[in-house]
């Protein structure tokens, strides 16, 4: 089973609600309760609330796919889940950490912190970048995703979607909104 890394927008004030009640991640995210069962032992009302509960805004989705690992590496370095210095571990990295969904916790980034992540991808040298692929060094970690065999013509699907999630980072900042990471 592969795994991929999506980033979707959010509102601060989707964020807030959700850190005072995590059982709203699933509606912010797939846009009702997959598992109403976890509801049951709720006070009316609290369900009540919970369930006729609606994000103020509409999330944009960015896809990275099974990719985001070998992104991680590229922009940081490091082969690690979550190593690296923010602002450019945003794609493993922690920050505020709430419910579970997928394989994980939702990561969530204020719009100060995509702020930083913006201005961060806007100064990137690609040339650098694919400087840093090679198709052995990823083969012999097992940079993700696995089973993968990387061959030296993918340095340009690497610079393509980092330029692609550069534009939906600059995007949700002009837009003063904050993202969120999900790991499914």
């Amino acid at each position: 089973m592969s795994m991929s890394l999506r980033l979707r927008t959010v509102s601060d004030i989707d964020i807030r609600d959700i850190e005072k009640e995590p059982l709203r991640l699933g509606i912010l995210h797939s846009g009702e309760i997959l598992d109403p069962s976890i509801l049951d032992d709720l006070e009316p009302l609290e369900k009540e609330q919970i369930i006729n509960w609606f994000p103020k805004t509409k999330s944009e989705i960015f896809y990275i796919e099974g990719m985001f690992q070998s992104l991680h590496y590229l922009l940081t370095s490091e082969t690690e889940w979550g190593t690296g210095s923010f602002s450019l571990n945003f794609l493993t990295g922690q920050r505020l950490d709430i419910g579970e969904i997928g394989w994980d916790s939702a990561t969530f980034y204020n719009s100060d912190e995509v702020k930083e992540i913006s201005n961060a991808l806007n100064v990137l040298d690609y040339t650098t970048i694919a400087e840093k692929y090679s198709a052995g060094f990823f083969n012999e970690k097992k940079i993700h995703p696995s089973g993968n065999k990387w061959a030296d013509n993918d340095t340009e699907s690497f610079l393509e979607k980092l330029k692609e999630l550069s534009k939906f980072i600059n995007e949700a900042n002009s837009k003063n909104l904050e993202i969120y990471r999900v790991l499914v």
